[in-house]
Protein backbone atom coordinates (compact mmCIF):
# COMPACT_ATOMS: atom_id res chain seq x y z
CA UNK A 1 0.00 0.00 0.00
CA UNK A 2 3.00 2.32 -0.30
CA UNK A 3 2.25 4.21 -3.50
CA UNK A 4 5.54 6.14 -3.37
CA UNK A 5 7.59 2.95 -3.35
CA UNK A 6 5.32 1.39 -5.95
CA UNK A 7 5.99 4.33 -8.27
CA UNK A 8 9.74 3.91 -7.81
CA UNK A 9 9.62 0.14 -8.35
CA UNK A 10 7.55 0.48 -11.51
CA UNK A 11 9.98 3.14 -12.78
CA UNK A 12 12.92 0.83 -12.11
CA UNK A 13 11.18 -2.02 -13.90
CA UNK A 14 10.57 0.29 -16.85
CA UNK A 15 14.31 0.95 -17.02
CA UNK A 16 15.01 -2.80 -16.99
CA UNK A 17 12.51 -3.40 -19.79
CA UNK A 18 14.05 -0.51 -21.74
CA UNK A 19 17.51 -2.04 -21.39
CA UNK A 20 16.11 -5.35 -22.65
CA UNK A 21 14.68 -3.60 -25.71
CA UNK A 22 11.06 -4.09 -24.65
CA UNK A 23 9.94 -0.58 -25.48
CA UNK A 24 6.16 -0.97 -25.22
CA UNK A 25 6.45 -2.73 -21.87
CA UNK A 26 8.80 0.02 -20.65
CA UNK A 27 6.31 2.69 -21.74
CA UNK A 28 3.42 0.94 -20.02
CA UNK A 29 5.44 0.70 -16.81
CA UNK A 30 6.50 4.36 -17.14
CA UNK A 31 2.85 5.42 -17.42
CA UNK A 32 1.94 3.45 -14.31
CA UNK A 33 4.99 4.75 -12.43
CA UNK A 34 4.08 8.36 -13.20
CA UNK A 35 0.52 7.79 -12.05
CA UNK A 36 1.70 6.46 -8.68
CA UNK A 37 4.34 9.17 -8.30
CA UNK A 38 1.67 11.82 -8.79
CA UNK A 39 -0.59 10.04 -6.29
CA UNK A 40 2.25 10.04 -3.75
CA UNK A 41 3.18 13.67 -4.45
CA UNK A 42 6.79 12.58 -5.04
CA UNK A 43 8.08 15.68 -6.85
CA UNK A 44 11.59 14.32 -7.47
CA UNK A 45 10.12 11.03 -8.66
CA UNK A 46 7.67 12.87 -10.91
CA UNK A 47 10.53 14.73 -12.59
CA UNK A 48 12.46 11.48 -13.06
CA UNK A 49 9.32 9.79 -14.35
CA UNK A 50 8.68 12.47 -16.97
CA UNK A 51 12.30 12.27 -18.07
CA UNK A 52 12.22 8.48 -18.40
CA UNK A 53 8.85 8.40 -20.12
CA UNK A 54 10.05 11.08 -22.55
CA UNK A 55 13.25 9.23 -23.34
CA UNK A 56 11.48 5.92 -23.80
CA UNK A 57 8.73 7.53 -25.92
CA UNK A 58 11.26 9.07 -28.27
CA UNK A 59 13.42 5.96 -28.49
CA UNK A 60 10.84 3.17 -28.62
CA UNK A 61 7.57 4.81 -29.55
CA UNK A 62 8.90 7.12 -32.21
CA UNK A 63 7.02 9.90 -30.46
CA UNK A 64 9.72 12.57 -30.59
CA UNK A 65 7.37 15.50 -29.89
CA UNK A 66 5.74 13.83 -26.87
CA UNK A 67 9.11 12.63 -25.66
CA UNK A 68 10.54 16.12 -25.87
CA UNK A 69 7.55 17.56 -24.00
CA UNK A 70 7.95 15.14 -21.11
CA UNK A 71 11.68 15.74 -20.88
CA UNK A 72 11.01 19.50 -20.90
CA UNK A 73 8.47 18.93 -18.11
CA UNK A 74 11.19 17.18 -16.12
CA UNK A 75 13.58 20.06 -16.77
CA UNK A 76 11.02 22.63 -15.68
CA UNK A 77 10.17 20.77 -12.46
CA UNK A 78 13.87 20.41 -11.68
CA UNK A 79 14.41 24.10 -12.42
CA UNK A 80 11.58 25.19 -10.14
CA UNK A 81 12.69 22.93 -7.29
CA UNK A 82 16.43 23.32 -7.76
CA UNK A 83 16.60 19.52 -7.79
CA UNK A 84 19.40 17.41 -9.19
CA UNK A 85 19.10 16.23 -12.76
CA UNK A 86 18.03 19.50 -14.35
CA UNK A 87 21.09 19.70 -16.58
CA UNK A 88 20.68 16.07 -17.56
CA UNK A 89 17.09 16.72 -18.66
CA UNK A 90 18.10 19.80 -20.63
CA UNK A 91 20.89 17.90 -22.41
CA UNK A 92 18.50 15.05 -23.22
CA UNK A 93 15.98 17.52 -24.62
CA UNK A 94 18.70 19.18 -26.70
CA UNK A 95 19.46 15.84 -28.35
CA UNK A 96 15.88 15.64 -29.59
CA UNK A 97 15.64 19.19 -30.93
CA UNK A 98 17.37 18.43 -34.26
CA UNK A 99 14.79 15.71 -34.92
CA UNK A 100 11.91 18.19 -34.61
CA UNK A 101 10.66 20.84 -37.03
CA UNK A 102 11.80 24.31 -35.89
CA UNK A 103 9.48 25.87 -33.34
CA UNK A 104 7.52 22.66 -32.71
CA UNK A 105 8.41 22.31 -29.03
CA UNK A 106 5.63 23.45 -26.68
CA UNK A 107 6.18 27.20 -26.39
CA UNK A 108 4.23 27.85 -23.20
CA UNK A 109 3.66 26.13 -19.88
CA UNK A 110 0.02 25.68 -20.84
CA UNK A 111 0.99 23.84 -24.05
CA UNK A 112 3.49 21.72 -22.11
CA UNK A 113 0.84 20.80 -19.54
CA UNK A 114 -1.72 19.97 -22.21
CA UNK A 115 0.64 17.36 -23.70
CA UNK A 116 1.86 15.95 -20.38
CA UNK A 117 -1.58 15.81 -18.82
CA UNK A 118 -2.81 13.50 -21.59
CA UNK A 119 -1.38 10.61 -19.57
CA UNK A 120 -3.89 9.21 -17.06
CA UNK A 121 -3.09 10.36 -13.53
CA UNK A 122 -0.67 13.07 -14.61
CA UNK A 123 -1.42 16.60 -13.42
CA UNK A 124 1.59 18.66 -14.38
CA UNK A 125 -0.50 21.83 -14.33
CA UNK A 126 -1.50 21.21 -10.72
CA UNK A 127 2.05 20.33 -9.69
CA UNK A 128 3.49 23.45 -11.30
CA UNK A 129 0.83 25.60 -9.61
CA UNK A 130 1.94 24.20 -6.25
CA UNK A 131 5.65 24.64 -7.02
CA UNK A 132 5.27 28.17 -8.45
CA UNK A 133 1.90 29.84 -7.84
CA UNK A 134 3.00 32.89 -9.88
CA UNK A 135 2.17 31.82 -13.44
CA UNK A 136 4.37 34.59 -14.83
CA UNK A 137 7.37 33.26 -12.92
CA UNK A 138 6.63 29.73 -14.11
CA UNK A 139 6.49 30.97 -17.72
CA UNK A 140 9.79 32.83 -17.22
CA UNK A 141 11.39 29.66 -15.87
CA UNK A 142 10.07 27.69 -18.83
CA UNK A 143 11.40 30.26 -21.30
CA UNK A 144 14.80 29.91 -19.63
CA UNK A 145 14.57 26.12 -19.95
CA UNK A 146 13.74 26.43 -23.66
CA UNK A 147 16.56 28.93 -24.25
CA UNK A 148 19.06 26.66 -22.52
CA UNK A 149 17.88 23.66 -24.54
CA UNK A 150 18.20 25.63 -27.79
CA UNK A 151 21.71 26.78 -26.81
CA UNK A 152 22.73 23.21 -26.00
CA UNK A 153 21.24 21.96 -29.29
CA UNK A 154 23.19 24.64 -31.18
CA UNK A 155 26.37 23.66 -29.37
CA UNK A 156 26.84 27.02 -27.67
Amino acid sequence: NDVAVLGKVLGALADVEDALGHGEVALDLDRAALRYKYLAGDVDGIAAGHHNFGSHSARHGGQIADGLAHILAAGLVRTLTGGDGGDLALRAAALLVPEMPPGSAPGTVQQLCRISDELPGVDLAGLLARLEPDTGAAEDAYRQVLARVQALAAGT
